[in-house]
């Protein structure tokens, strides 16, 4: 019966660590995604406000030409 023990012990000590591994590299996985979604998100809000500047001054010239 020791034995068995030992042997179970041994087993989900294992399980625990390849668990502990797995959740790291999740973890990871979804730290390096938050951050390219940060980057990408950061990047739309320029180009969106780029864009918008760029369009309201086009704006204004034509109003300026119209008069």
């Amino acid at each position: 019966v020791n034995m068995r023990l030992l042997s179970l012990r041994d087993a989900v000590s294992e399980e625990q660590l390849s668990s502990q591994q797995h959740v790291s590299v999740i973890e990871g996985v979804t730290h390096d995604a938050k951050r390219k979604w940060e980057e990408f998100s950061a990047k739309a809000d320029n180009d969106a406000k780029d864009t918008a500047d760029f369009s309201a001054a086009k704006h204004c010239r034509l109003e300026d030409y119209l008069q």
